[in-house]
């Protein structure tokens, strides 16, 4: 692996992260790599190619560090795996394959980490949620395709609150869906908690919800593909 120091464009930036330290690591996804700035947009390093070798990227989507910027997890999407790196560049293991059974993938499209050091990965073509160690061992495993609830029908993205709840897309697309998409959230076991959205283009409506993220307040963003627009919801106060 070699790291590459020279200021770079962007192909299809797919996602980013922002580290403890304020850097941003950009999922450069057309051309198979990571990109590194610092909080004030400043060029630091890339790293990646195509290719299916350890280190190599098909199509990486997301990724994301860890509280002590030591490790690097990619979503390394049409090669079925989860990648992880040391956060100079350098390539430590990958664990999954495609398939349907648990700790295999089909098509995963997210990957984060929780409060206690988790790795989840939003396993899009199987509508599944899977949760693993830092070593790649399976924890959990909760979701299947279909309308109700803890069921996907083209899963998107997911993201975690402070207390480890996990909050996921659900389109509802295809021939497998309602064809009213909602948001799920789910306490950190995978147990449902409750649901929102319809389809349209009204408020707590959406057509086609891709990203989503919570902040330190609970109030939870959704971008609509779609619709062209990103919604704030409040918590639900008991």
């Amino acid at each position: 692996m070699i790291l590459q120091k020279s200021t770079s464009i962007l192909s299809i930036p797919y996602s980013v992260d922002v580290d403890s330290e304020g850097n941003v690591w950009v999922t450069d996804r057309g051309n198979d790599r990571i990109q590194k700035f610092d909080k004030d947009g400043n060029f630091i390093f890339k790293f990646g190619s195509s290719g299916s070798a350890p280190g190599e990227f098909d199509n990486p989507r997301q990724a994301a560090v860890d509280e002590d910027i030591r490790y690097l997890y990619v979503v390394d999407s049409k090669n079925h795996r989860i990648q992880k790196f040391y956060t100079n560049g350098t390539f430590v293991k990958s664990w999954g394959s495609e398939g349907k059974s648990e700790g295999k993938f089909d098509l995963p499209v997210t990957v984060i980490i929780d409060s206690r050091g988790d790795i989840l990965v939003n396993d899009r073509g199987n509508n599944r949620v899977q949760k693993f160690d830092t070593n790649g061992n399976l924890i959990l495993a909760f979701g299947s395709t279909g309308k109700a609830d803890v069921q996907f029908s083209g899963i998107e993205h997911m993201t975690t609150d402070k207390f480890d709840n996990i909050y996921v897309n659900d389109p509802q697309e295809g021939d497998t869906g309602s064809g009213s998409p909602r948001v799920q959230k789910f306490d950190t076991n995978g147990n449902f908690i409750t649901k929102w959205g319809s389809y349209g283009t009204g408020n707590g409506q959406f057509k086609d919800p891709e990203h989503l993220a919570v902040d330190s307040r609970g109030y939870v963003y959704v971008s609509d593909a779609r619709n062209n627009n990103i919604q704030v919801f409040g918590p639900i106060r008991d």
